[in-house]
């Protein structure tokens, strides 16, 4: 016998059943006392799981669970009833209009509980939900027709049917204004002569997380519409966006009286009353009043609600301009949006639309300086966000049997061909007024968000931006056609070009005077610094020809000054703010200083007296490793010779021929781990190298000779390696030098030449040996003669 009681899951569902049934029944009064019943239920459930603000916690238990918490188990039942109460349009709208107020409904507390930020946006969702239900009305009852005019438009059908649906369209709108229209009552605004600032800022504060999630399912609705392809759609929600600042004014104001309003991000809201007049302080001018709170709200909202108006609008175009719809509604949206045709314009190019260059530039850069989720920024991460959830509701048209590679837009960086389109809006040509404001805005650059990092943002995203125009990709020529109709694509990137290389010069010019002036933090070279020293301290060689050599470092001595030039640097990676600094310019400087000091000590080893000598064999003989390494026992331990390639070209064929052999040449494999790379074998008792030796000649040697490097520390410290930069003449790059003074101790052991003899010139196998004297080597004769 089943015991289990009852989840809240299963109470909801069985609720929603029942309000479901009588939508099947037509039956208005009972369905309205069933949705009552659920959402007084569900209501509960949200006050049972509220947070408790006496106990600092700000999330709700029903959000525990990750993405199939309960809470959004419970929002899920309401989908049900979005799809039966769609089929009821045309019939009786009842349903619908209820539901498109059920939100209001599970927001508006009776109770003292407040609800998580997490809960509200989910209930939030629910509108977003009911729109996509509408579409999917929409898009069953359309077709596709040709207008005449050489495009196709997809057109309602007659009579009733689309009466009904702009019934319903206004019902779902008016809906989902009234969440924003009464948010000042759910949240309890107070504004009397006893509300401080700081109370004040934070009831705003507490409202952004809603409000700025209305304002992405706002324009989510508009994205929804629009690639559906629902003209009525697409226009009441586009007025709804439209609308959406001025619903607040009687509360907030206008939100565009602070002159520094555009350089306003949220993450100020994250600041309590004192921090956030601080951190306005530097975007203020000198006659710049102090902001009251409502008004800073008020203004970073109107900030926010621009980026998302130019994010929606690059996202549309990029469909439009992608070839992804079938008729033009997505392209006429986007200039409604910006206020330049009527909603309901049937015709995008009766007068060709205007937007000035700067303002929009400089609204995509703005959007540039948000930050990504790179870096750590919310507010960027959350644009990147709308972006790709916005455009994951897309698809291309495909053909069976064939594979597609995903075409969704994973971030803002895919907009650049819809952003290029914008500003090529503006038919005017170059004047100064682009060099004057961007090189006003470098200046000004303690008013921006990183200061001179926002800088160098601001230059690559011009650079990106005039990248984007050497693509002349399809999409964007159809873009420009959308925005600049009846002119040469070519002629309007010509003077999109002038301008943003314009926009680029007055910036970095102003960049450039800021790098000479400003002060090198040669600090900066530290890591770098410790790196090379650390480096230098290692084995000679990686241990390979000089092994067991002592390195150190002494306070005193006289050795070698030597200078390595390490890498040319731009000024800017050393001055306060540093910009592009490599991640492993520590690991390359390091590495190339010890192979430029092993270069010095190699030429001190190359300059030592070298006593000659010729085998009477050739080195493709076994004879001939034979006698070198007889010879080996007179010049100390470890021998090592080192070849040419030519050499090793032989000594490799040798090798593979010598399985059998009768004299029994002794051969080693020793590890290449432990003898480097250069390593060949080891022939009869010698380590035999591959080189960059002349052709014809190799140097036998002990691996011995080299006994001790020192490096002299500079004033009694440890320090021995000094980095300095020597500028050039613009003041803004130099190279990178690193300083040191090395003294290499040499054993007095016998370095030979050996050269090996030419087939075309060795006539018999025994040739007279020369004579080799050798200076105090135990294992010569009196004489020192071999």
């Amino acid at each position: 016998m089943k015991t289990d009681l009852p989840t809240p899951e299963d109470m909801l569902e069985e609720l929603a059943d029942r309000a479901a049934a009588t939508i099947d029944r037509n039956a208005t009064v009972a369905f309205d006392r069933a949705l009552e019943e659920m959402t007084d239920y569900h209501s509960f459930l949200l006050a049972l799981t509220a947070p408790d603000a006496r106990s600092g916690v700000t999330y709700s238990l029903a959000e525990v669970g990750g993405p199939w918490s309960p809470h959004v188990d419970w929002t899920q039942q309401y989908a049900r009833l979005y799809e039966r109460a769609s089929e009821r349009i045309v019939d009786n709208n009842h349903y619908l209009r209820k539901l498109a107020y059920t939100p209001w409904g599970l927001l508006a507390r009776k109770q003292d509980q407040r609800l998580s930020p997490g809960v509200m946006t989910g209930i939030l969702d629910l509108g977003s939900s009911l729109v996509h239900r509408l579409e999917s009305w929409f898009t069953r009852r359309t077709v596709v027709a040709d207008s005449g005019e050489g495009s196709a438009r997809r057109v309602l059908l007659a009579g009733s049917d689309e009466r009904a649906y702009v019934t319903a369209l206004a019902d779902v709108v008016g809906g989902w204004e009234s969440l924003h229209q009464f948010s000042p009552a759910l949240f309890g605004w107070r504004r009397d002569a006893t509300t401080t600032a700081t109370l004040e800022w934070a009831q705003l504060r507490d409202t952004w997380t809603y409000l700025f999630h209305h304002l992405k399912n706002t324009a989510r609705a508009i994205a929804t519409a629009a690639w559906n392809e629902d003209a009525q759609g697409a226009a009441m929600f586009s007025e709804s966006f439209i609308r959406w600042p001025g619903v607040l004014e009687h509360e907030l104001g206008d939100g565009t009286g602070l002159f520094y309003r555009r350089r306003l991000y949220p993450r100020i809201v994250a600041l309590d009353w004192d921090a956030a007049r601080v951190a306005v302080t530097p975007l203020r001018h000198h006659f710049d009043r102090d902001p009251l709170p409502r008004e800073l709200f008020a203004n970073t909202l109107q900030s926010a609600y621009d980026d998302l108006r130019l994010v929606t609008a690059a996202l549309l175009l990029h469909w439009s301009a992608s070839g992804r719809q079938q008729t033009d509604i997505a392209a006429r949206t986007v200039l409604s949006l910006f206020g330049l045709v009527g909603i309901d314009s049937e015709d995008i190019a009766a007068e060709p639309p205007s937007l000035e260059f700067i303002p929009v530039c400089m609204a995509v850069l703005r959007l540039r300086m948000a930050g990504n989720v790179y870096d750590n920024e919310l507010y960027g991460a959350e644009l990147d966000d709308f972006v790709r959830t916005t455009d994951g509701m897309t698809e291309r048209l495909v053909v069976s049997g064939r594979s597609f590679t995903p075409s969704t837009l994973h971030s803002r960086d895919g907009l650049v061909v819809s952003f290029l389109a914008l500003l090529a809006m503006d038919v005017r040509p170059v004047d100064d007024a682009i060099d004057r404001h961007f090189s006003k805005l470098a200046r000004e650059h303690g008013a921006l968000p990183k200061g001179q990092e926002s800088v160098v943002d601001i230059l690559d995203e011009l650079h990106r931006l005039l990248g984007g125009l050497d693509t002349t990709s399809n999409p964007l020529r159809s873009a420009l056609r959308i925005t600049v109709p009846g002119e040469r694509v070519e002629d309007v990137m010509d003077r999109l070009r002038g301008k943003l290389e314009a926009a680029i010069a007055a910036v970095q010019a102003v960049r450039d005077d800021y790098i000479r002036a400003a002060d090198v933090d040669i600090e900066r070279l530290n890591p770098i610094r410790t790196q090379i020293a650390e480096k230098l301290l290692t084995q000679p060689f990686g241990g390979r020809f000089f092994r067991n050599v002592a390195v150190e470092v002494v306070a005193d001595g006289r050795g070698q000054q030597h200078e390595v030039k390490v890498i040319q640097l731009e000024k800017a990676t050393l001055i306060s703010r540093p910009q592009s600094m490599l991640s492993n310019l520590g690991d390359l400087a390091s590495k190339h200083v010890k192979n430029q000091s092993d270069s010095f000590l190699w030429r001190d080893f190359a300059a030592r007296n070298r006593f000659a000598y010729t085998p009477s064999s050739l080195a493709r003989d076994p004879w001939f490793w034979w006698e070198i390494g007889d010879l080996a026992r007179y010049i100390g331990p470890d021998p090592i010779l080192i070849l040419s390639e030519d050499e090793t070209k032989t000594l490799r064929e040798l090798i593979a021929g010598l399985a059998a052999d009768s004299l029994e040449l002794k051969i080693e494999h020793k590890p290449h781990a432990e003898m480097g790379r250069s390593y060949i074998a080891t022939m009869a008792g010698v380590d035999v190298y591959s080189t960059g030796m002349s052709s014809g000649k190799a140097w036998l040697f002990s691996a011995r000779t080299l006994e001790q490097v020192r490096y002299v520390a500079s004033d009694g410290d440890r320090s021995f390696v000094t980095l300095g930069m020597q500028w050039q003449d613009d003041g803004l790059e130099g190279d990178l030098i690193a300083r040191f003074e090395q003294i290499g101790q040499w054993a007095n052991l016998p370095l030979i030449e050996v050269t090996v003899p030419d087939p075309s010139d060795v006539l018999a196998r025994d040739v007279v040996m020369p004579r080799i004297r050798f200076q105090k080597n135990q294992e010569s004769d009196e004489a020192g003669d071999t």
